[in-house]
């Protein structure tokens, strides 16, 4: 019975080996980085349609798993997808963003997002790489081409991709700040003019007072190939009357817009200065005025937590859908629709706020081109079926070798046998290797030509005569490895003695 339990253990522990770690037999992509980390993503029981991708990695963790204690270069990220036989097939956009409590030496922590581009099929696995280096190899910050852009001219901004645009006003009717605009570059789906409220915004509410939360003129942004980020802050203010702050509480929202989506993610996030109770008498929390937008035709939904969600549209192809993704230190949010208030959006239950607490909400809002509700609900069941994401051990690139001369003094004249024998190469990188004494330079090899043994043994060789007038002392041997694309790998160096004297043993048999 031990017997049995202990083969049953170590065949769990191979499975657990072998599910962390990837097969060697993936060529490395680019020899000039030096560390990757493997990635599979499986699409699980839906079919995918350019998914985002998106992994929290603090890099320093990884190197300190190799033992390597190296500041993390920030421009050296990139993304590398594999057929599943280990070939490369392209490198990806991606980008790298920066948590806060960034640290190059210490917390290189951030998320790296890319796009699982075209479609990907239920259940269907595909392999990534993500390389990265330290600042001792330094990389040039990528620049793909994008679709993903945006512009701000002090109060208003837009955000442009593939598939939508939308255009967000930090000041317009009532002083509301949020998205007033949007298209699928055919139709606009909504604009509203500028003596109205925004169709999307804030407004929170006590017993007694509505307030709003003063973003006027106040955007910040974080860009890259794959996504946009876009920070506001305002301080708590009674609703409509900016000036008059209540000195209890801000706001920070962000927008965050992908490349090739039709929807935008919003997060907003409640701190309180003071001890403070909040909710929404209507649907404000974050709210989408469906039916000024376009007039509602049709609103459903499901209120009840997780993945609450609504949708309206009309009969002109033109729609909104919210879904609550995420909420942290309360439970009191929650998707709603109404037609009586022409809105649909997150409602927010009383909740009280202790000095330097903080409420978060974060939900996904489609921006709907169609006459159902359809669009909405599949997003929505997918973000509740994500694909599953599993991020293997990092690995390092290294390779080995020893330089080696047959004897360790020569004379002149005489013909030394140089080798270079490659000790380490998990990945196979070595290609070409040359050595140097003294200002000359050979070409080594594994052939089988040039004293070389034997062929494909990794042992590169070739042999040098030292001239009459070679000058006689120490010399150097420098061994260099190079990658079929010639570039250096390693290098290592060895030393010998060249002399005029001749040596003798004498050997005496019979005294």
């Amino acid at each position: 019975m031990r017997k049995v339990l202990l083969t049953f253990f170590f065949l769990n522990f191979l499975l657990l080996l072998a599910s962390n770690t990837y097969d060697k037999s993936f060529e490395w992509w680019n020899s000039t980085w030096h560390y990757r980390i493997p990635v599979e993503i499986n699409s699980t029981t839906y079919e995918r349609e350019n998914e985002v991708i998106e992994i929290k990695i603090n890099f320093t963790e990884e190197l300190e798993n190799l033992d390597v204690v190296k500041d993390f270069d920030e421009n050296s990220v990139r993304v590398v997808e594999y057929n599943s036989s280990g070939s490369v097939l392209y490198e990806v956009p991606s980008q790298f963003d920066k948590e806060e409590n960034y640290n190059a030496s210490t917390n290189a922590i951030g998320t790296v997002t890319w796009i699982m581009n075209g479609t990907t099929s239920a259940n269907q696995r595909r392999h990534y790489f993500i390389y990265f280096d330290t600042s001792e190899n330094p990389k040039e910050k990528p620049n793909y081409t994008t679709n993903l852009t945006y512009s701000w001219d002090g109060e208003e901004f837009w955000l442009n991709n593939s598939l939508r645009a939308v255009k967000i006003d930090t000041l317009r009717g009532e002083n509301t700040s949020g998205i007033y605009y949007a298209t699928n570059y055919t139709i606009d789906l909504f604009n509203v003019a500028p003596t109205e409220k925004t169709i999307e915004y804030v407004m929170l509410s006590n017993d007694t007072q509505d307030f709003m939360y003063d973003l006027r003129w106040n955007a910040s942004f974080v860009a890259g190939p794959v996504k946009i980020t876009v920070i506001q802050k305002g301080e708590e203010a009674l609703w409509n009357k900016p000036e008059e702050k209540t000195h209890k509480a801000k706001l920070i929202k962000k927008y965050i817009f992908y490349a090739k989506q039709p929807w935008i993610k919003v997060q907003i996030k409640l701190v309180a200065n003071a001890s403070i109770t909040r909710k929404t008498e209507e649907i404000t929390a974050i709210a989408l005025d469906a039916d000024r937008a376009f007039g509602i035709d049709a609103l459903t939904g499901n209120t009840t937590d997780p993945f609450s969600w609504q949708s309206a549209y009309s009969s002109q192809n033109k729609g909104l859908g919210i879904i609550l993704v995420n909420e942290s230190n309360t439970t009191n949010f929650y998707a709603r629709g109404s037609l009586g208030e022409g809105r649909i959006g997150l409602k927010l239950d009383s909740t009280t706020l202790s000095e330097g607490e903080s409420i978060l909400a974060e939900a996904y809002i489609y921006l709907n081109d169609k006459a159902s509700h359809e669009p909405v609900q599949e997003l929505r069941n997918k973000l509740v079926n994500p694909v599953n994401i599993t991020k293997k051990s990092v690995e390092k690139r290294e390779v080995m070798i020893e330089p080696k001369t047959d004897f360790s003094i020569y004379n002149k004249g005489e013909t030394a046998i140089i080798t270079a024998k490659v000790i380490k190469d998990t990945y196979n990188l070595v290609s070409h290797i040359n050595a140097t004494l003294n200002g000359v330079t050979l070409i080594l090899y594994d052939d089988g030509t040039h004293e070389d043994e034997v062929a494909g043994d990794k042992v590169y060789t070739n042999s040098y005569t030292f001239p009459t007038n070679a000058k006689i002392g120490k010399w150097n041997l420098t061994v260099k490895a190079y990658d079929s694309n010639l570039q250096l790998l390693i290098e290592n160096s060895t030393s010998f003695n060249l002399t005029d004297c001749y040596f003798a043993n004498l050997t005496i048999l019979n005294p």
